[in-house]
Parts: C-alpha cells; sequence; structure tokens
C-alpha cells in the first residue's frame, strides 16, 4: 500500500512561510533527504519502499535503460 512519503515546498508552503523554513532546516540538517528541488522525504520512509517517480516527475518519462 501507498502511504505519502514525499514533503513538496508547495504544501509546506500553504501552511506558512516559518513552516518552509523550518523545512530547510530539517534538510540542512540531515533530517529529510532532498529527492529534487522542492521534494524532500524522511529517510526511514524511503528504506522500505519503491520511489514513486509519478509522485516526483509528473508527466515526465523515465527510461529503464538509463536507469
Amino acid at each position: 500500500m501507498y502511504k505519502k512519503t514525499f514533503i513538496t515546498a508547495k504544501t509546506v508552503c500553504k501552511q506558512g512561510r516559518a513552516q518552509y523554513y523550518a523545512t530547510l532546516q530539517k534538510a540542512k540538517k540531515g533530517e529529510l533527504v532532498r529527492i529534487k528541488r522542492g521534494v524532500y522525504a524522511k529517510e526511514i520512509d524511503l528504506n522500505d519502499t519503491m520511489i514513486d517517480v509519478e509522485a516526483i516527475a509528473p508527466d515526465e518519462i523515465l527510461c529503464l535503460f538509463s536507469a
């Protein structure tokens, strides 16, 4: 079962500027892993799951040959 493991800057910004900067600080401290610009996740949440490409890169193509 898929659970929401990603934190996006867009969703954090809706909670306010202070929450956004708190998220950036957590990423600097290593509490969050930066997946790509504006997308973060807790390391423990990534341990037992495959990364959902659609959640990270919507409307993009993943080539398994180069992956």
